[in-house]
């Protein structure tokens, strides 16, 4: 096993709703972003061991959908189901299992200078077991 195989799980879901990127957004040379559409970006920001269980490892898994203020009631359709396909959710692969479930502070926003564009910030958690 290795993370890649979640990481393209997680992809191959969210393709199916806009544009994907890993990490951050395509960026103009200066360093702003243009969007024309909605464009999703996802993260795995690292992997931490829980203390108390020595088989399990919890991964943060964080999903910015980037849009046009115009979007926002097909955005709000969108969260639903990518939330839908991805909570909850137990991918096996090989002799590990990853457990995707939202994060308790599960749905934000995220104020951008562009007042055209919108961020709303959705946070999950892997749970990887290995048996």
């Amino acid at each position: 096993m290795e993370i890649k195989d979640i990481m393209n799980f997680i992809y191959d879901e969210l393709i199916k709703f806009a544009p994907v990127y890993h990490e951050d957004m395509k960026r103009e040379k200066d360093g702003s972003i243009k969007i024309k559409s909605t464009n999703i970006v996802y993260n795995l920001e690292g992997m931490y061991k829980v203390s108390d269980i020595s088989v399990r490892k919890d991964i943060p898994l964080i999903i910015d959908i980037w849009y046009l203020k115009e979007d926002l009631f097909e955005i709000e359709d969108m969260i639903y189901l990518i939330d839908k396909k991805l909570s909850d959710v137990t991918v096996n692969i090989d002799d590990k299992a990853f457990k995707i479930s939202k994060d308790t502070a599960f749905l934000t926003n995220v104020p951008d200078p562009d007042l055209n564009i919108r961020r709303k910030r959705l946070r999950y958690v892997i749970k990887y077991y290995n048996y």
